[in-house]
């Protein structure tokens, strides 16, 4: 059954790549290669994502009253095509860049009224951008993320879906792009914050018994096709019987600035560096994520040359890695 999903998700990758041309789609690990996602956990900590001495709450969320949760958002229509850089609506990991949340129902996830799961996933989304802004100031390069929904309202929206949106690959990207377009005021939203980039989270209810893993679409400069150049992540908070961590958020993050998974070899990413990584027991944080409300993972050279931070890296060379799309630019 796991082979026949795998079989028809990379299909579909397949189509959805020959509608995005020069995008680069990260898959949920399970499809991305023959071997079973690796989240580990902290050390120290417990497979629950619990560290020692310290409770961390991985329910499933109260349940409470009928009301939608979250700001409430003015109805309206509009077509937005705003002017993103060369490499997609997240193109330079420097500046500010803007998150904007999408709460998102589909035919096979609702959120109800589950307002705790939400919280967290905002709390999430506050350890991941400050670990990003810190990771990128050890390069000396300042880095803003403007992500919480609730001191700026006009960040967050809520969206019920007539269509199944959780899924292994990205074969509804030009759904959700087209919902973008039409409901989301992005150029707006950019100006108002004075904004370099945009990232577009999409955060779906789904159970523990999930086998969808997060992933997002980045756009990849490698042609002048720009289809998809609207950088989205699908977080699927629950999967696999853990909750999403905030390690797999910065992970989904880095994927829309450019960096690539080193857990299978890809364009970028040979086989040999692979087995490097597993021999070795890497800690990048493109390899492996961590469970936990702690972001113990590595952050490396090689990430910080694929994200633009630095012009070279020791790694690509030594190991023939293939170009950073930020060259040139």
């Amino acid at each position: 059954m796991k082979r026949r999903k795998m079989i028809c998700a990379l299909l579909a990758l397949v189509m959805v790549l020959a509608a995005c041309t020069g995008s680069a789609v990260s898959m949920p690990r399970t499809l991305a290669a023959p071997q079973p996602v690796r989240i580990e956990e902290a050390d120290g900590g417990s497979a629950s994502g619990e560290p020692d001495g310290e409770t961390v709450d991985l329910g499933r969320g109260k349940m409470a009253g009928d009301e939608a949760y979250g700001p409430k958002q003015s109805a309206f229509v509009t077509k937005d095509y705003p002017s993103f850089g060369p490499l997609g609506s997240a193109s330079e990991m420097q500046g500010v860049t803007l998150i904007v949340t999408i709460q998102a129902d589909d035919l096979l996830s609702s959120w109800g009224s589950d307002t705790a799961t939400m919280d967290r996933m905002l709390s999430y989304q506050g350890i991941a951008t400050r670990w990003l802004t810190a990771r990128c100031a050890e390069w000396g390069v300042d880095a803003k993320f403007i992500y919480d929904w609730k001191e700026n309202p006009d960040l967050f929206f809520r969206k019920s879906f007539d269509e199944e949106l959780v899924r292994y690959d990205g074969s509804m990207y030009n759904f959700q792009k087209d919902y973008l377009v039409m409901e989301i005021p992005v150029t707006e939203l950019m100006s108002k914050y004075a904004a370099d980039n945009v990232i577009f989270m999409f955060f779906f209810n789904t159970g523990y018994e999930s086998e969808v893993n997060p992933w997002t679409i980045s756009y990849k400069d490698t042609s002048s096709n720009r289809s998809c150049n609207y950088e989205l992540m699908n977080i699927y908070v629950k999967f696999d019987d853990v909750e999403t961590p905030p390690s797999t958020i910065a992970h989904e993050m880095l994927h829309c600035f450019g960096a690539p998974d080193l857990y299978y070899a890809n364009e970028l990413i040979s086989q040999e560096y692979v087995d490097y990584c597993v021999s070795s027991a890497a800690r990048d944080i493109m390899f492996t994520v961590t469970l936990g409300d702690t972001i113990i993972d590595e952050f490396t050279e090689l990430d910080a040359y694929y994200v633009g931070l630095t012009d070279y890296s020791s790694v690509v060379t030594q190991w023939n890695l293939g170009p950073s799309q930020h060259l040139g630019y």
